[in-house]
């Protein structure tokens, strides 16, 4: 079960069995949710702003692109 813990700046931050993910609007025309795994400390980055929101969006994705696939 999801805890909403943040629904402001345009994403949520989410706590899952003990895990923190940020969703977001990642499509382009139509809404595309996206959710990303976030530290506990860009959790508390991301309710601070809009602009620290953003960050820690473009980190989680960065981190995700340089995963070996």
């Amino acid at each position: 079960m999801d805890n909403v813990i943040s629904d402001k700046f345009g994403c949520q931050v989410i706590e899952r069995s003990g895990r923190l993910f940020i969703r977001y609007d990642g499509g382009n025309i139509a809404v595309k949710m996206v959710e990303k795994e976030i530290t506990a400390e860009e959790a508390k980055k991301a309710i601070l702003s809009e602009e620290d929101a953003y960050q820690v969006i473009m980190s989680a994705i960065k981190r995700e692109q340089n995963e070996p696939k």
